[in-house]
């Protein structure tokens, strides 16, 4: 029974999930949105829609601080973007992406691999050695 405790104790390590991040610093859709007078259409809402589903947003959040989106699409085809402000200002535009393979990035898989690979090794270990401690108390 206490081996099986032990082995629950450290299972969620090895299955665990974690929190990830990439930094990509290009291969993505910037627009920038401003008013006439070239002052940026900052804090708005914006949503965005791939060409697959125009009801539920591929995308949705505020502008920043200089009135500018990016999104990286998964898909060719017309993708539309709405952006609005609570005064009624805003704009719907029509964006085409053509070329899909300039904004798939390759994604590294190995630090995932050394820890599944880290996790199962301590639990091996550990159940080796409880298993020489089990088997040196039956000889006595």
């Amino acid at each position: 029974m206490i081996y099986l405790f032990i082995f629950f104790i450290f299972v969620r390590d090895v299955f665990g999930h974690s929190v990830e991040l990439t930094v990509n610093k290009s291969n993505a859709v910037s627009i920038k949105i401003y008013y006439s007078n070239g002052e940026p259409f900052s804090y708005e809402k914006y949503e965005i829609f791939s060409p697959e589903d125009e009801v539920i947003p591929f995308q949705t959040g505020f502008t920043n601080r200089y009135g500018v989106i990016t999104f990286i699409p998964d898909l060719e085809g017309e993708w539309k973007v709405k952006v609005f402000s609570e005064d009624g200002h805003g704009v719907v535009e029509t964006i085409r992406i053509n070329n899909i393979q300039d904004f798939i990035s390759v994604r590294d898989d190995r630090s995932k691999l050394v820890n599944f690979t880290a996790g199962l090794s301590t639990l091996l270990l550990i159940f080796s050695v409880l298993y020489i401690i089990r088997l040196k108390k039956g000889k006595k």
